[in-house]
């Protein structure tokens, strides 16, 4: 979605961006014009095992390049750029470390949990200059967590990718159209859109429901279909489940 509005922006900047092959698969490089240049990065920083052959090779392209500014669009990069690096960050674990999240992971993966989130907690803060996070309170809290200093960091609220203004997409025969249950008059329907992650607590929906059985309430979910038989009664009417998106 970034590097699509990136095509849309009028101006003179040069691009080079660094594609994960899963990420690559995205993108039809025939689209961008002559200011955009793509690398495939065959493997993460973030694996030991790959590292010190994937910073070689991300710290020639940085020398080759010479970039005017790094940017990355969540962290932790596992990469120190020698230029000016803006990272984005989003990683709850991190900024809410006395969640009850935690208290929903079983002893030896909330103790896995705590480890990794150290670790890339040292690396966010080693690999940037300045952060970008989606909320003021994200803001707050990623300065009090790594110490870092508040002007360091900018919100930029997070939005949907403007794909979704294409009127194609709710055109009937096209691939990727959805189509809905016809909504019933009294029915209020809330859409979460959302992987079935621990910390989304998705599985609280099952104590909600009861809470409002004197209301037509209807919850549209974008889980697998494994996901939601793990969750939730195969017959509940008050769920309706899209699939991931």
């Amino acid at each position: 979605s970034f590097i699509n509005e990136l095509k849309n922006i009028d101006s003179k900047n040069e691009y080079h961006i660094f594609l994960s092959k899963a990420t690559e698969k995205q993108i039809s490089q025939h689209e961008y014009d002559e200011r955009f240049n793509f690398y495939i990065i065959e493997n993460s920083p973030a694996k030991l095992k790959t590292r010190s052959t994937i910073l070689k090779k991300l710290d020639y392209l940085e020398s080759k390049i010479n970039p005017d500014i790094v940017l990355s669009v969540f962290g932790p990069t596992y990469w120190t750029p020698k230029s000016k690096h803006i990272m984005g960050f989003a990683v709850p674990w991190v900024l809410e470390q006395d969640s009850i999240a935690y208290n929903e992971l079983k002893p030896l993966k909330r103790f896995k949990m705590k480890l990794w989130v150290k670790y890339i907690s040292y690396y966010t803060k080693i690999n940037a200059n300045n952060y970008i996070i989606e909320t003021s309170d994200g803001k707050e809290k990623l300065a009090k967590v790594l110490n870092i200093n508040l002007k360091n960091i900018y919100v930029v609220s997070n939005t949907y990718s403007s794909v979704f203004n294409d009127s194609k997409y709710i055109e009937p025969q096209h691939s990727k159209y959805i189509k809905l249950p016809e909504k019933e008059k009294d029915e209020f329907r809330l859409l979460l859109i959302s992987h079935n992650h621990p910390n989304k607590n998705l599985k609280i929906i099952n104590k909600l429901l009861p809470l409002l059985k004197m209301h037509n309430v209807k919850f549209v979910l974008t889980i697998t279909q494994n996901d939601y038989e793990l969750l939730f009664d195969k017959e509940n009417k008050n769920i309706i489940n899209l699939g991931p998106v």
